[in-house]
């Protein structure tokens, strides 16, 4: 059984470039588990607090985890798959895939990237968390749910892949966007949580039951 040691941060500075709290803080060990996260704007370092980046970074910092962050505004999976290939992930990294938003007016090309980008990380556990686009944001209102649906059915096929469900999650905690895809510092603060949860039930396989759906 893995457990986790908290390990704390005294700070963390936005950066475009990949991050790793064990860089920052001389008591990480190095064989820590590292989070290695692929995203869009939700992730972005560079928007700071009006991104999941900074939230999440400081919950990982109290389970003693590393995170490295990959995230940029408007790029989609295939960006994602060459992120993957330019900096691969630390052999056992937990890895979560925060990307899709951008993919959905393509789903046949999300669909073919998708195995690519699987097929590089075949030696990782591999977290997804599902999309969320809500009325607010017309032009591609509803477009989320053939991918979610693939994920579902991935999820099935691939031990090494686990939906994290934000989708469900949202509408139960009364999370709401004004332009249909970003959040509220506040909300993104949840979504830090969420997914923080999700991680640690993978490393912690005892860890009283949270709900991350």
């Amino acid at each position: 059984m893995l457990r986790v040691l908290a390990v704390g941060v005294a700070a963390v500075v936005a950066s475009s470039t990949p991050v790793s709290l064990a860089a920052l803080n001389p008591a990480a060990k190095e064989s820590q588990p590292t989070v290695y996260v692929l995203g869009d704007s939700l992730h972005d370092p560079d928007l700071g607090p009006r991104s999941t980046y900074p939230y999440l970074a400081k919950r990982l910092a109290k389970l003693g985890l590393a995170y490295e962050v990959h995230a940029k505004g408007e790029q989609g999976i295939a960006w994602g798959l060459d992120q993957v290939r330019l900096h691969p992930p630390p052999a056992g990294a937990i890895v979560v895939v925060a990307l899709g938003t951008n993919d959905v007016h393509d789903p046949k090309g999300f669909r073919s990237t998708y195995k690519k980008l699987m097929t590089e990380l075949a030696d990782h556990e591999v977290l997804w968390v599902n999309l969320h686009i809500s009325a607010a944001y017309r032009p591609a209102y509803g477009l989320d749910r053939p991918l979610n649906a693939l994920l579902d059915r991935q999820a099935l096929k691939r031990d090494n892949l686990h939906v994290l469900d934000w989708h469900r999650y949202r509408k139960r905690h009364g999370i709401t966007s004004t332009d249909g895809l970003h959040y509220s510092n506040e909300d993104y603060r949840l979504r830090a949580r969420f997914i923080a949860a999700g991680i640690e039930r993978r490393l912690i396989p005892d860890v009283p039951d949270v709900s991350i759906g």
